[in-house]
């Protein structure tokens, strides 16, 4: 069971009856389930055989379910579901594909955005990774043949093993620029980049074509990304052995190199949310994973003054991960979780300020949908808390059992409730539940259930 980004409708892949001895047992099928305070059933794709797993397009779009078990499985089969198709017994809304390969399995999955190919068409794609290569799918015309690239080779002769794709759209007037997807390796420092192409007019080719260009970072980069820069776009990789990053030139293969003071592992695009982003140009915020550290990386000043192109600022951990909160209220804010199982910081961009919150060793941290408060609990402890982000307010509550989970929804009468999930205890091994007001809780005012009952939606 997956749910959607938007986090209001749950899709839920079942393998059905293990042996259908009556029309009526149930093949295996995947569900999709509207959230809200009726929970409905909105569709069923009945499948031919059972499978193990899905991924879901963030855009809400598609799904992909693979790795299917039974005496015989082609590893290379994948369903395409479109979710967009109103009749989901239709012929269009599920697809098999088998991807050609040179003996990979699918590992990971990348929806891009749309694209624009050179014939001014957008075209959203599928990126599928194998550990020996990328089937490049177009899912504006899924029935044509997909795009088959080759991993390079690393210096030890071994196969380069996908880490990170990146993707840009640019839109500019001169057709040398186009839209390019880009492959960084876990074993290896070459970037791939993929120009996109159209291949308009070849009935059996498929829908894109793509021009590689293998690049050099030097040593093996922590992250790819494409940002905008005074010169133009470029291919920004992160090289944190070497305390730098290297901007490609996607055009020409071109690069310079900015040294950082610190070994940055990680980028995120914070160009909106900052007060004095340039013009036409992007705005970056740098972690690492190895030393205290965050830099704002102004890419407005990248080529004509590299040195003095970030600001860096110390904090009390190692950040790992970046949280983006959802909404505008409050989206110029970020939490950033360390390496440090204590302790967490909400980081307000504007004013460029982070403010650390201790926790319980072994914290979790979930947002609300609504983009208000973030709630934080110790697996397997009694308590747990809520942090709103209008004052940076922390505020601590005891509970009967120990937590596993802590769920923020709305309620009927247009309010929201925390919903406080326990671990199952006892003989019965029941689950139980708490629930609080979650705009203002008050362990006086609360409700507990013991135990949760699970029935089918019909």
């Amino acid at each position: 069971a997956s749910p959607s980004v938007d986090s209001k409708q749950l899709f839920v892949l079942t393998r059905g009856e293990a042996r259908r001895l009556r029309e009526s047992d149930e093949k295996p099928q995947l569900f999709r389930i509207s959230g809200g305070s009726e929970p409905r059933i909105d569709a069923r794709y009945e499948l031919s055989d059972s499978a193990q797993k899905l991924e879901l397009d963030p855009q809400g779009e598609w799904a992909v379910i693979y790795d299917a078990g039974g005496v015989v499985v082609n590893s290379n089969e994948l369903t395409l579901v479109d979710l967009t198709d109103p009749d989901p017994s239709s012929a269009t809304a599920l697809r098999h594909k088998t991807i050609r390969s040179t003996g990979g399995q699918p590992e990971h999955f990348t929806f891009t955005a749309p694209l624009t190919l050179p014939n001014g068409e957008q075209h959203r794609l599928l990126v599928v990774e194998t550990n020996q290569d990328l089937a490049i799918i177009d899912l504006s015309q899924p029935d044509k043949p997909e795009v088959t690239v080759s991993l390079p080779k690393t210096k030890a002769g071994d196969v380069a093993h996908p880490a990170t794709v990146a993707f840009h759209d640019d839109l500019p007037a001169d057709a040398e620029v186009a839209s390019y997807l880009a492959i960084a390796f876990t074993n290896d420092s070459s970037v791939l980049s993929l120009k996109l192409g159209d291949s308009t007019g070849k009935p059996d080719s498929s829908g894109i074509s793509v021009v590689p260009n293998l690049l050099d970072a030097g040593a093996i980069p922590s992250t790819v990304d494409f940002v905008q820069t005074d010169s133009g776009l470029r291919l920004a990789a992160l090289v944190p052995t070497q305390s730098a990053a290297v901007l490609f030139d996607p055009t020409s293969s071109k690069s310079e190199r900015v040294q950082f003071d610190h070994p940055y592992s990680g980028l995120a695009r914070v160009t909106g949310l900052v007060s004095d982003a340039p013009l036409n140009a992007d705005v970056a915020l740098l972690y690492s994973s190895s030393v205290a550290a965050i830099a704002f990386w102004r890419l407005g000043d990248a080529s004509a003054t590299p040195y003095a192109s970030f600001d860096s600022y110390n904090v009390d951990t190692r950040v790992t991960r970046v949280i983006d909160i959802p909404g505008e209220e409050f989206g110029y804010m970020k939490l950033l979780v360390g390496a440090s199982d204590t302790e967490f910081f909400l980081l307000d961009l504007q004013s460029r300020q982070s403010y650390p919150m201790k926790a319980l060793a072994g914290f979790q941290l979930r947002l609300s949908p609504d983009g208000q408060r973030a709630w934080a609990f110790p697996q397997k402890g009694d308590s747990f808390a809520r942090l709103r982000f209008s004052d940076k307010h922390p505020t601590s509550f005891p509970v009967e059992r120990s937590v596993v989970d802590v769920f923020d929804i709305q309620r009927a009468d247009g309010g929201r409730s925390a919903l406080v999930l326990h671990a199952a205890e006892g003989p019965t091994q029941d689950v139980g539940v708490t629930i609080f007001d979650a705009l203002e809780p008050d362990s006086a005012h609360t409700r507990f259930v013991s135990g949760l009952m699970l029935e089918g939606i019909r």
